[in-house]
């Protein structure tokens, strides 16, 4: 399912909260995929259908797909044949064009690596601090002075850095934070294999994918998306519905 994929992403990604932008035409025609709704669009030599838009404020993502029914090969390539045109509450209209694939699961990546970074930072300051160790002592002693008879006790706490504790955490840390990056990678190679990119279609051709555009703000009030499949301009509205 592609909404659970995407929740696993954002949640390395961002902690910000997210939301969808909807499309709520009553004249568009959707379908239904693994229980997940696309509108279509349909022309004489093309059919794209796309997702509803998710969003963080900082990125808006969606799936879509294109199939091509021409006589011949049709080369569609996101980044120029995607055009997202917002309109946000301030009344600013702002045009954005889909990321490179690349780019976007590269950015994806250093921001999680970076986090991972951190926490084992974080991780290391509270291992050097678990080799200070206090124990307890007391001691009795007894002893004879003229002839009376003397039993004194003393008790106490000594403090002492256990250098070997601090090491063992520090190895535990380690071994954490590689398998952070191996699931970092694994996640990164993931989330390429699902991007849309550039394809060329043979007649009866389709693709498929996951598509990343910047994002400056939550206060949307639409989005209009315009998809180019050569001489076909397929239009789709979405509606802010938080």
């Amino acid at each position: 399912m592609r909404y659970s994929f995407l929740l696993l992403l954002f949640i390395l990604f961002s902690c910000s909260s997210n939301y969808y932008l909807k499309n709520n035409s009553s004249e568009q025609e959707s379908i239904f995929i693994d229980g997940d709704e696309y509108f279509v669009s349909s022309k004489p030599n093309s059919i794209v259908y796309i997702s509803d838009i998710e969003s963080d404020g900082k990125f808006m993502y969606f799936y879509m797909s294109v199939a091509n029914f021409n006589d011949r090969n049709v080369t569609f390539n996101p980044v120029g044949h995607i055009r997202l045109n917002t309109l946000y509450k301030n009344d600013q209209i702002k045009s954005n064009r889909p990321m490179k694939p690349k780019d976007y699961v590269d950015l994806v990546k250093s921001r999680n690596a970076w986090i991972a970074v951190v926490g084992a930072a974080s991780n290391g300051y509270v291992n050097s601090l678990s080799g200070y160790k206090s124990e307890s002592y007391s001691s009795n002693q007894s002893f004879i002075v003229n002839g009376d008879y003397y039993n004194v006790t003393s008790f106490g706490t000594y403090t002492y850095y256990d250098q070997s504790e601090v090491d063992r955490r520090n190895r535990e840390t380690n071994i954490r934070l590689q398998r952070q990056f191996n699931n970092i990678n694994f996640r990164s190679l993931e989330l390429d294999d699902r991007m849309l990119k550039t394809n060329t279609l043979k007649p009866g051709g389709q693709i498929f994918g996951l598509v990343a555009v910047k994002d400056i703000s939550k206060k949307k009030k639409n989005t209009e998306v315009k998809i180019q499949v050569r001489d076909e301009i397929h239009q789709f509205i979405f509606n802010n519905i938080k």
